[in-house]
């Protein structure tokens, strides 16, 4: 059976010391919240720190990292999570859901909350979420889903020439002549809060969507990233983590990682 062990969580800055150039594997991206009696209350502000190396990355027990996406990589995981980091620049995650900053700290365990299971406009397949969803989310790739639902009647434009129907970056989106605010690169960026787990994929195992998928569902909230619907049948994967990160996935009751379609959050 072929197995995956999660290590982390690490900083973005400690990539380049754990040699993931050219490694293939699963990973793990989110964001690091300040708790405050067993609740979430800001993205920690980590502009002025530094770290350096692999043996940094231990959270302090007031932290909590918090999972937003799950992608598998199949080259380089450095190249990779270098994409995801750059919000602002990178042609793909320009285009990543913004929800505001309230919802980052509740989308994970929200019930109504989308699976992204392909489709251009999964963040509106839930006619329960819908009814909120200009509570929850400030950006979303498509046109009609910004001008119907998120903001209606506000004159959106995609300032782009003849741009393709599903490239409406978020750098180029203006409602009433201002340009559309980016919470993700607040975080991302301002704060310099950009963490990740990640596991190295068996020789054998490239490719493998349910791989991916089983990770998806073993995690105790869920991510924004695309995933397979739920099905159990292609689940036959070790999956296990350090202790550094282990309270981010569902355990049974003999303390192994389970995968199911229950998402409790991480507090």
């Amino acid at each position: 059976m072929a197995q995956l062990i999660f290590k982390g969580p690490f900083h973005f800055s400690q990539f380049k010391s754990l040699q993931l150039k050219g490694k293939a594997g699963i990973y793990i991206w989110g964001f690091t919240y300040e708790t405050d009696n067993g609740e979430l209350t800001q993205a920690l502000n980590l502009q002025n720190e530094n770290y350096g190396d692999e043996t940094s990355c231990i959270l302090k027990d007031e932290w909590k990292f918090i999972p937003y996406y799950v992608g598998l990589k199949n080259g380089s995981l450095a190249d990779r999570l270098k994409e995801h980091h750059a919000v602002r620049t990178n042609a793909s995650a320009t285009k990543y859901v913004r929800m505001y900053d309230k919802y980052y700290k509740e989308f994970f365990m929200d019930p109504d909350f989308p699976i992204n299971t392909g489709s251009s406009s999964w963040i509106c397949s839930s006619p329960v979420f819908n009814k909120k969803i200009r509570n929850c989310i400030e950006y979303f790739n498509n046109m009609d889903i910004l001008r119907i639902h998120l903001y209606p009647n506000q004159q959106v434009v995609n300032t782009l020439t003849n741009p393709a129907s599903n490239h409406n970056p978020i750098t180029n989106i203006t409602v009433k002549n201002v340009l559309l605010n980016d919470s993700l690169n607040k975080i991302v960026e301002f704060k310099n809060n950009f963490w990740f787990c990640f596991a190295g994929l068996p020789d054998s195992e490239n490719s493998n969507e349910n791989m991916e998928s089983q990770t998806f569902y073993s995690l105790k909230g869920k991510t924004v990233g695309e995933t397979k619907p739920y099905n159990p049948s292609g689940f036959g994967y070790a999956i296990d983590a350090e202790a550094s990160c282990k309270d981010i996935f569902k355990l049974d009751l003999n303390g192994d990682i389970v995968a199911n379609q229950n998402f409790p959050g991480y507090l």
